[in-house]
């Protein structure tokens, strides 16, 4: 039977899997204002990419827009 992890192996495991991407911070869906571009930003989508099943898939994803948007701090949600 296996034991269930520790919080401390599972924040390390984490780590270990997203330092290559040189995420300049961490960054977190609730940490987002949706209000600041509501209207070019679709919630939905986004939430639904947060859950990483499109890993599973094999899919890719691509966020394109003007400067400011909030581009970066939803890949690294993502991510």
């Amino acid at each position: 039977m296996r034991r269930p992890q520790t919080k401390g192996k599972v924040e390390r495991s984490l780590e270990h899997r997203t330092r290559p991407a040189k995420f300049r911070d961490s960054a977190a869906l609730e940490s987002f204002d949706w209000s600041f571009n509501a209207n070019t930003i679709a919630r939905g989508p986004l939430e639904e990419l947060a859950l990483g099943e499109f890993l599973a898939r094999g899919d890719n994803i691509a966020l394109v827009g003007k400067s400011g948007l909030g581009k970066s701090h939803l890949i690294q949600v993502i991510g």
